[in-house]
């Protein structure tokens, strides 16, 4: 049952019950007032809920802050500990809104309900390089979504019969694997 269709049977029962005592100060005023203070509440709250311009504002107002507050908390947290959230921003843009690779979206359910959901944004910067012969750019597009569900990677070499790794300026060549 609808919970403001409960508020209002409460309310008008509440004279109702109170009719068999005796006659006095809280027969005639408080329990009047109360009945018609959680009448009009019900009344109200009904019309609001069935009211579909008025769900959507309470529900993309509510939203709106808590979109705003966890993309605050994300951000100070990442500055906090960057190593820890560095995924979820463009390359060395750990906590600033602008670069977040996440995005919350809402979905509606019935009344003022809604259930919040999140998507990864593509990465659009390049990855920072630590050799600055290399003039090639890559971009990790799914920087976030690889790194935060934890899919492996697999690198392979596209024009070269080899990959080398520099390890301790030692070449490391490893043999080009099989597609």
């Amino acid at each position: 049952m609808d919970s403001s269709v409960a508020l209002i049977q409460t309310a008008s029962g509440l004279e109702r019950l109170m009719a068999g005592s005796a006659p006095g100060i809280l027969r005639d005023s408080t329990v009047a007032q109360v009945s018609a203070f959680l009448y009009y509440e019900a009344a109200v709250l009904s019309k609001l809920t069935t009211n579909a311009e008025f769900k959507n504002l309470f529900k993309t107002t509510i939203f709106n802050q808590i979109e705003k507050d966890f993309g605050d908390y994300i951000d100070s947290q990442s500055r906090v500990k960057p190593r820890s959230l560095h995924h979820v921003y463009e390359w060395n843009k750990v906590g600033v809104p602008t670069a977040r690779l996440f995005k919350l979206s809402r979905l509606d359910l019935d009344g003022l309900s809604f259930k919040i959901n999140y998507d990864f944004k593509l990465s659009k910067s390049s990855v920072p390089s630590k050799n600055k012969k290399q003039k090639k750019k890559y971009i990790f597009a799914n920087k976030a979504l690889m790194m935060e569900t934890g899919m492996p990677v697999v690198i392979r070499p596209r024009s070269a019969e080899r990959l080398v790794f520099e390890l301790d300026v030692k070449p490391c060549l490893c043999p080009k694997v099989r597609q």
